[in-house]
Formats: C-alpha cells, sequence, structure tokens
C-alpha cells in the first residue's frame, strides 16, 4: 500500500513538472514579444497598429506582469516542487515515528541515564526536560543564551550545557538549580561531553580550543589545544582519550591527562562536525560536511569504512550501547540507522522539516531522540 501510494504521488510530481514546464514557456513567449515591442518602439517609434501608443503602452506592461512573469514565476515553482501549489510536499514521516515533542528542543539533545527522560534546548529557549514514556514536559532549566549542547552526567544528577554566551553551566536536573557557571572560553561553546566517570566535563569552542573542568568544584582543570574550530568532542570508554572533529577536515586524539596528541586521523574532505566512541573503544565514527561518516580503528588510526547515503552534511552521530549500530543525522533533514559492522543502510527514518541537528540513544538501545532546526524533538524506534 505505501509503495502503491509512493508511485502514485511520484507520478502525479512527473505530470505537475510538465505542466509547469508548458506554462513557464508560454510564460516566457509573453515576456519575450511584449519586451520586444517596447524596445522596438523605444528605439525607432514602431508603431505599426498605428494605435495610441500611451494605451498600447499601458496594456503591454499589464500584459508583462499578467501573462508573462506572473505565470513564468508560478511555473517555476511547479517544476520545482512536482505539486500543484508551487510548495515543497510536505515530509512523509516514516513510520518508526513514535512520538513528537515541541516546542522544545532543536540544537541539542540528551537522555537521561535510565532512559526515562529527554532533554532538549533549542534558539534561546529553556532546556526542557520530557517524559519520554508520556511525551509531557517535566521541568525546564533557565537558558544563558542560545545552548548548542547538553550532556548528562552518569549518575543522572546533572545536567552540563555549552552556549553561545561562551559559558559551560551545570545544573541539578531534579530540582533545576544552576550549580557552576565555567567560564574560560572566549567564543560560544559548541560541544560537550562528560567523562565516563562523571568527574570531569571537557567542552569544545570557536576559540580553537578544548577545556576540562572539575564538575564537583566548578574548577577549570585544564585546556587541550584545538585545531581549527572544533566542531565535535568524544570521550573514549576509559575515559584516557579526547577526540575532537577539527574545520581542517581532521580528527584529533589526545590524551586527556596530559593534552599530548596521539595520533591525527585524516580521510574526511570536509570539516568534521559530529564524533562517537563504540562502548568497546576499539572504533571512532565521524560526520562530516562531505557527507559521509567514516569508521576508524582508534588503535591505529587507520578507516575501517566510508558509510555513504546523506546528500548533506552530517551534523550527528550515536552509537547504541550494544555498539552494533550508529545512528546519523543530518543537513538532509533525515536520520539513518547503521550496521557498523557491514555498513549496510538499515533504516532511514524522515519527518523532520528541516535540519537534524542532534541526536541521542536511550540506554536500552530501542529508541533514537533527535533534535532539529524545526524546533521539535523527535523519538524513534530503531529496534531490528
Amino acid at each position: 500500500m505505501m509503495s502503491g501510494l509512493r508511485a502514485r504521488k511520484a507520478t502525479s510530481a512527473v505530470a505537475w513538472r510538465l505542466a509547469g514546464i508548458v506554462l513557464t514557456f508560454l510564460g516566457l513567449a509573453v515576456i519575450g514579444y511584449c519586451s520586444l515591442y517596447l524596445v522596438r518602439h523605444f528605439t525607432t517609434g514602431w508603431n505599426p497598429e498605428g494605435t495610441d501608443f500611451a494605451n498600447t503602452t499601458t496594456s503591454l506592461w499589464l500584459a508583462l506582469f499578467v501573462f508573462g512573469v506572473g505565470p513564468t514565476a508560478y511555473g517555476l515553482n511547479v517544476v520545482i516542487s512536482g505539486t500543484r501549489t508551487g510548495e515543497p510536499p510536505p515530509v512523509e514521516a516514516s513510520a518508526r515515528l513514535i512520538r513528537t515533542l515541541a516546542p522544545g528542543g532543536s540544537s541539542s539533545v540528551a537522555v537521561t541515564p535510565d532512559g526515562a527522560c529527554a532533554l532538549g534546548c533549542g534558539s534561546n529557549g529553556p532546556t526542557t526536560v520530557w517524559d519520554l514514556s508520556t511525551g509531557r514536559p517535566l521541568r525546564t532549566l533557565d537558558a544563558h543564551a542560545m545552548v548548542f549542547a547538553l550532556a548528562v552526567t552518569p549518575d543522572g544528577q546533572s545536567v552540563v550545557s555549552g552556549s553561545s554566551d561562551t559559558t559551560v553551566r551545570v545544573w541539578d536536573l531534579t530540582s533545576g538549580r544552576l550549580l557552576h557557571t565555567l567560564a574560560g572560553h572566549k567564543k560560544p561553546v559548541r560541544t560537550v561531553v562528560v567523562t565516563p566517570d562523571g568527574r570531569w566535563a571537557v567542552s569544545g569552542s570557536e576559540d580553537w580550543t578544548l577545556r576540562v573542568w572539575d564538575l564537583a568544584s566548578g574548577a577549570a582543570v585544564s585546556t587541550l589545544p584545538g585545531n581549527r574550530f572544533v566542531g565535535g568532542v568524544a570521550v573514549s570508554p576509559d575515559g584516557r582519550l579526547v577526540l575532537s572533529g577539527c574545520t581542517d577536515r581532521t580528527v584529533r586524539v589526545l590524551e586527556l591527562a596530559s593534552g599530548a596528541t596521539v595520533q591525527t586521523l585524516k580521510g574526511h574532505a570536509g570539516p568534521v562536525w559530529a564524533l562517537a566512541v563504540t562502548p568497546d573503544g576499539r572504533r571512532v565514527v565521524s560526520g562530516s560536511s562531505d557527507k559521509t561518516l567514516r569508521v576508524w580503528d582508534l588503535a591505529s588510526g587507520r578507516p575501517v569504512q566510508t558509510l555513504a547515503g546523506h546528500t548533506k552534511k552530517v551534523s550527528a552521530i550515536a552509537v547504541t550501547p550494544d555498539g552494533r549500530r550508529v545512528v546519523s543525522g543530518s543537513s538532509d533533514k533525515t536520520l539513518r540507522v547503521w550496521d557498523l559492522a557491514s555498513g549496510r543502510l538499515l533504516h532511514t527514518l524522515e519527518g523532520h522539516l528541516t535540519a537534524v541537528q542532534a541526536v541521542a540513544i536511550t540506554p536500552d538501545g530501542r529508541f533514537a531522540v533527535s533534535g532539529s532546526s524545526d524546533g521539535t524533538l523527535r523519538v524513534w524506534d530503531i529496534a531490528d
């Protein structure tokens, strides 16, 4: 039934595009005729009808816009969209879409360790905590300008946010109370991650640095060198390594304790915006403006495979807790679920109206929560 519906929609789109082409050419013909007449008259005084040219000019200008420019513009819209209205057809929501949470988060997403709640924050709004089972908002955390990144501590007690105001803030998740404001970055903080033991937070900024913070005291621990603008950050499961994706198309692997560069992963053809490390610590998955995901062997730094299928920038990546699947979000409005071992595309999740900017996976690996610039969080069933 679904395939038949899609076939009918495709046939309709072709028919409307053909109609749009005909209408566009008719409009262009009117524009050409009227323009030629007007040009010849004003340059040579040409007026073969011998009529009052003031009235003729008014009529020609009216025809030019009503029967020329208008139909041409409308016809081009129909050609581009494939619809009668000239507007793009609505995105067909995937059957795996469970729930849409709105208004809520868009640019950043996190899931609590117990899988009960999702957090999201969008443009200049508070961070909202949602009950995933019911879709109800539970509480809000006051925003500190535009929030670009969220991370929940492993004990589920605190949430860390990074913002356009250059600060990192730590909140009590239960009460919503602000615990610490971590200042030190000189430009917006784009990404935040918490170490597996919950002691430290690592933030990446447009100031080309990574900063390590003590979450208990709020003190700055160290500053790690970035490599151009930091687009994504991940920490290895043992907490020893920090990985940063950069706009120079590389992934840098650093020692958390010393800040020393262990290796640099090269291969992407565009800036790296998203990173994730598999739970066993053996693989790194990166997403880039080159529309691909790349899987790397962390020990050797060698590329293992390239996952291609997105048609625009890959901006978000999450790996399931069992390490078997990768979920990616893209500016092409979709999420894609991949088998990590084979690189095979398992599902394409459609429903967001604009770019997907963030994704998180519940601890049981069954659901993915995505945030988009369309102002919504969406919950998806990603179980096999």
